[in-house]
């Protein structure tokens, strides 16, 4: 699991265990897009300081925190109080106690999804969500923020949201008591990863087919199924850098009925981003933030915008959010934004 930290590549769970056993409590930031590793970095990560955490009592209690949940304005007492006495009911929680356990270095917190706690939400109101969230950060504290780099519309959102800085006279300059992230960009697979993973899932998953139907593993079945998936990646590489774009087709390969053939040749590409554009819009309305829009409507908006930037913005691949036109979402469901620029936000975050 490489990762790239300004020009050098690194491996990121090493980085973060240094982090986590240094004194160095700047704020870590995990931006990736749709399909990077997040979620399954996060849960290895949590996994791992979860078992040190029950081993130990001196290492880092791992709290998570789904930001998803997150649809309007939250004070942080608020929402670790609903979060620790409604969701899970903790026996003696009290705000102060979380605050200074974390102060004191009690706790790693992770912030998992800052763009779906976007959803619904204006730009001001994201802003003062991240500074209450903000509060989390002390001398001794450890905070790990993780997304997709979609929540922001622009350079300068991302600036002041990551960085701390804003946009003045021509330049920047730093916002007091805003805390500035280190960031890492998660990379994609190598070809040798992909190829290792692909092997290994579809073991995986005959594993459990063979442990369920009460036979041996069909080893050579999983050698030649490997073999013909990496064949079929290898016609896209880049396309199967991405983890989940992997996944997905070595989720149709697990399957022994569906014949692999259909994609062979040059329609192979299209099949599989059919496919893609389903599974992502599927995942997006599994999640409760996203709810309220169906698979449906994300699919219609995602193909006005991609015909809206082929005709009148000359084949744009970048575009500033105030550009796109109320036209575009016209007929399409508000789910539980009121102003258009929620609306404009809650379809491009999710997509």
């Amino acid at each position: 699991n490489k990762q790239i930290l300004s020009s050098q590549h690194l491996v990121l769970f090493d980085e973060i265990s240094q982090w986590m056993n240094s004194g160095d409590g700047t704020p870590i930031a995990i931006p990736g897009g749709y399909g990077a590793g997040k979620t399954s970095f996060t849960e290895f990560f949590l996994s791992n300081q979860a078992e040190k955490a029950l081993s130990n009592p001196a290492a880092r209690r791992p709290i998570l925190i789904k930001l998803g949940m997150i649809s309007r304005y939250n004070s942080l007492d608020g929402l670790l109080g609903a979060m620790f006495t409604s969701d899970h009911s903790i026996k003696g929680y009290s705000f102060q106690r979380f605050m200074n356990f974390n102060s004191r270095g009690r706790l790693v917190v992770v912030l998992d999804g800052f763009d779906e706690m976007k959803h619904a939400m204006s730009w001001v109101d994201f802003r003062n969500q991240v500074r209450e969230l903000n509060r989390l950060v002390q001398h001794h504290s450890k905070i790990l923020l993780l997304g997709r780099p979609t929540a922001f519309t622009s350079d300068a959102e991302h600036d002041w949201i990551l960085r701390g800085r804003k946009e003045f006279a021509g330049g920047h300059r730093r916002l007091p008591d805003w805390p500035e992230f280190r960031e890492y960009q998660l990379e994609g697979f190598t070809l040798q990863e992909r190829r290792e993973f692909v092997e290994r899932f579809l073991t995986y998953r005959e594993r459990v087919s063979a442990i369920n139907g009460d036979r041996p593993i069909d080893e050579v079945w999983v050698e030649r199924r490997s073999e013909e998936v990496n064949r079929l990646a290898d016609l896209d590489q880049e396309m199967f850098t991405r983890p989940v774009h992997a996944k997905i087709l070595t989720d149709l390969a697990a399957d022994k009925s569906v014949n692999l053939s259909i994609f062979d040749g040059n329609v192979t590409r299209w099949t599989l981003y059919d496919e893609f554009f389903k599974s992502l819009a599927a995942r997006e309305c599994e999640k409760p933030a996203r709810s309220p829009i169906g698979e449906g409507n994300r699919l219609t908006f995602l193909r006005e915008l991609a015909f809206w930037l082929w005709t009148a913005k000359g084949s744009a691949t970048s575009f500033h959010a105030s550009d796109i036109p109320e036209v575009l979402l016209d007929g399409l469901p508000d789910g539980d934004c009121e102003e258009f620029e929620e609306k404009c936000r809650e379809y491009l975050a999710g997509a």
